[in-house]
């Protein structure tokens, strides 16, 4: 690429970082209001946080103006929200009334990464000293975190290795990383210390020899980048292990004595320098359907349940980690052209396809097995991150990750696959796998379409809730739970539950599990979580997996809190004493 061309380009890029950054309104980014705040105080110096008591913090008061003038909530997943501009056409400077300031509580933010907000709270500092008005000198804040990242990422494209540098741009340019860039949040300089981490770690693994010192800058870079976000990246450091063998000692032993040595320091320093779980990880939700202890037992109690969630996860929600990891903008509430994310891949396998990498640089068979392991590794925990902290309980999947998290697994995924490329044995398993899934998934489909009764039930029948002479209310509780002995139809295969559930809150209730037993009612076959969003007023249908009548004559089958109740139980209806639990078959 010629360096007129590779002006132009970052031109572009520029010009569209520029826009990402003044053109989205305030507050129309992901919890922006909240990281705003967190820099909004930094500025006006609250810098550390106590544990014993409350904190508090000052914003000027024409922020509390601006934010509530801006209903922000009304604007995300609502298209009919707008934005009016005509907000930007007053006078670019504050009123005097506008420059004092107002104290806040700041519990809720207080444990975010300090460090993370500098540029954002030099740039809102920079506008108080100018009497900016709270638009202007919202988007100063956003300037210059935008800024300070395009100077940082210009020099780490300079000194990145020759045949890495467009990992660098690529990942650098997704409209999603240039979102991120320009926001209020921890997330830009966490992805800038993943780029730096990128170009460092790959430097040293082209470096002949590398020091004790070198290792001590990697050690810092890498406790730099875990500390500038809450949790979920710790399985980076393992990626000490893609130095080759040879860079680092003489020995196999010498090796993994100072490899394991780095990442106990490393993990050590970490421990003692981490601030503690940001209250605001759980602020807000329902304690009791999104409970960390709830799920952890969860998990604990149900470790096969907990590993069909993380597959269940990301083939469910893979295309939306693709768009939200390309461009899914605003508060996630807006998708680009679909050409745009068609574009992004395919440019994505042209680099692999087209990149040749130095024999110093490709990764061996084993560093790439390890690579891709650690890779998964990660995934899993922050999957498991939210699912504890956002995730009701008992739920088959994990809500709140989104693809922006893995912005910075983008270069190192490039180099583990190009590697690839390299090693004829395991590329040749890797298409072999590749076509083994393509006719997996055709075979599956076409069965789905044609053969798969899974999903068609017999008739569902009516609950009359209503008819009180045949029906009475049953509060289920520890003490009372639902069980009831079930004998399946002959010949017939049972696939569902039906039955009624009555939530008097609407809102707030507790976990509730079904577990189906043999007819001894001792030995469990399966269980499922209640879906809490799913329970009203009427019926509620539960889909099992499916259960020959043949094999198994009669099914016990038990429905109770998962937990010590805390809150109004979940009700439902008797007949003649039995409650009023249908079994569903397919067709």
């Amino acid at each position: 690429m010629s360096k007129r061309f590779e002006a132009i380009i970052f031109a572009l890029v520029f010009i569209l970082g520029l826009i990402l950054s003044v053109f989205v309104p305030p507050f129309q980014k992901p919890d922006e209001f909240v990281h705003f705040y967190k820099a909004e105080t930094l500025s006006n110096g609250k810098i550390f946080c106590s544990k014993t008591k409350t904190n508090y913090g000052y914003i000027q008061k024409q922020f509390v103006q601006m934010r509530s003038s801006i209903d922000v909530l009304s604007i995300p997943f609502h298209y009919g929200g707008k934005f009016l501009y005509k907000s930007y056409l007053k006078s670019p400077f504050s009123t005097p009334e506008g420059r004092g300031v107002t104290k806040i509580s700041v519990d809720e933010y207080c444990s975010f990464p300090t460090f993370s907000y500098i540029p954002q709270a030099l740039g809102l500092k920079m506008a108080q000293i100018l009497h900016l008005n709270e638009y202007f000198s919202f988007f100063a804040g956003r300037l210059a975190i935008f800024l300070l990242s395009f100077v940082w990422f210009l020099y780490l494209y300079k000194y990145s290795q020759k045949s890495l540098k467009f990992f660098l741009l690529f990942t650098y340019a997704l409209p999603m990383t240039l979102y991120q860039l320009g926001a209020y949040s921890y997330d830009s300089v966490n992805i800038m210390l993943g780029l730096s981490l990128f170009v460092y770690l790959t430097n040293l693994i082209a470096k002949k020899k590398i020091s004790q010192i070198d290792l001590a800058k990697l050690g810092a870079l890498f406790l730099l980048f875990l500390l500038s976000k809450p949790g979920g990246y710790e399985p980076f450091v393992l990626f000490i292990f893609l130095i080759p063998l040879s860079k680092l000692s003489k020995s196999k032993i010498g090796y993994l004595a100072k490899t394991i040595s780095f990442i106990l320091i490393v993990a050590l320093v970490y421990v003692i320098v981490r601030p503690p779980s940001s209250q605001s990880l759980t602020s807000g939700l329902d304690i009791v359907t999104r409970n960390p202890s709830l799920q952890l037992k969860n998990i604990l109690t149900y470790p096969i349940n907990y590993v069909f969630m993380l597959f269940n996860t990301f083939k469910s929600l893979g295309e939306f980690y693709l768009r939200s990891l390309i461009g899914k903008l605003g508060w996630l509430d807006y998708d680009l052209e679909y050409y745009l994310y068609y574009g992004f891949v395919g440019l994505f396998f042209f680099i692999v396809a087209k990149t040749e990498l130095p024999k110093d640089i490709r990764l061996s068979t084993s560093r790439i097995v390890f690579f891709f392991i650690s890779v998964l590794g990660f995934l899993a925990l922050i999957t498991t991150i939210f699912y504890l902290a956002w995730t009701p309980v008992g739920y088959d999947y994990a809500s709140g990750s989104q693809g922006r998290y893995f912005i910075t697994l983008i270069p190192f995924i490039l180099l583990g696959l190009i590697s690839i490329k390299y090693n004829k044995k395991l590329t040749q398993f890797l298409i072999i796998i590749g076509i083994l899934s393509i006719i997996f998934s055709i075979t599956e489909s076409t069965y789905k379409r044609y053969f798969d009764y899974s999903e068609l039930y017999s008739d569902i029948k009516q609950l009359d809730v209503y008819d009180k002479s045949k029906f009475r209310l049953y509060k289920i509780t520890n003490a009372m739970p639902i069980k009831q002995v079930v004998k399946l139809q002959n010949g017939k295969k049972f696939a569902a539950i039906n039955f009624y559930l009555r939530n008097l809150d609407g809102k707030v209730v507790d976990p509730y599990i079904v577990e189906v037993m043999d007819m001894s009612c001792k030995k469990v076959l399966q269980t499922k979580f209640v879906n809490l969003s799913e329970v009203g007023n009427g019926q509620y249908l539960m889909k099992i997996n499916r259960i020959s009548a043949n094999k198994t004559p009669s099914v016990c089958i038990s429905l109770r809190p998962f937990d010590k109740l805390k809150h109004r139980p979940l009700e439902t209806y008797t007949e003649n004493g039995s409650p009023v639990l249908l079994p569903v078959y397919l067709r």
